[in-house]
């Protein structure tokens, strides 16, 4: 309080702007951009949905930390406060789960059964099995990703790897 004159007192009130930060989205391993938001202090927001992407693997939500022992939020969360410092920009990371999927084996005309691999992860290098079905009158030339052998071939017992990028596939 401030005196003036006789026994006036005058009072001096603190005046506050909002602080504001921008969250920056870091693709951390994925592909494309996604442009800064800007979030008032003690203002809920929901986060700007993911719109990276990394073949062979899905995204699993935003962490403070790179390698994810940060705090973790979903896609599209409501945040308050991650930061009080006017201006501050806060980098969330992209996290990401390797996409799986097994591999089966089709006779295509021919007899007997084989196993399929199952769970292998989109960046596994796999020996395929060894061709265990039988075809009287034809011998076994190759795998092929298409019935009518127009897609993509591999040799028996080949190694291969990243043959689908969709999680559960087969």
């Amino acid at each position: 309080d401030l005196v003036s004159g006789e026994g006036v007192t005058v009072t001096l009130y603190a005046q506050w702007t909002l602080d504001h930060y921008s969250i920056s989205f870091n693709a951390n391993g994925g592909s494309g951009t996604m442009p800064n938001q800007d979030i008032k202090y003690d203002v809920t927001a929901a986060l700007s949905a993911n719109k990276f992407k990394r073949t062979g693997y899905t995204f699993a939500g935003w962490n403070t930390a790179k390698g994810g022992n940060g705090k973790l939020y979903a896609d599209k969360a409501s945040v308050t406060n991650l930061s009080d410092t006017d201006g501050a920009t806060v980098t969330l990371y992209a996290q990401w789960t390797v996409n799986r999927y097994s591999i089966a084996f089709d006779a295509n005309g021919g007899t007997g059964t084989m196993i399929k691999i199952t769970d292998k992860a989109y960046y596994d290098e796999i020996q395929l099995t060894a061709n265990a079905f039988s075809r009287t009158g034809y011998t076994f030339v190759s795998w092929n990703t298409a019935e009518d052998g127009t897609g993509t071939s591999y040799t028996d017992k080949a190694s291969v790897a990243n043959l689908s990028d969709t999680d559960n596939a087969t």
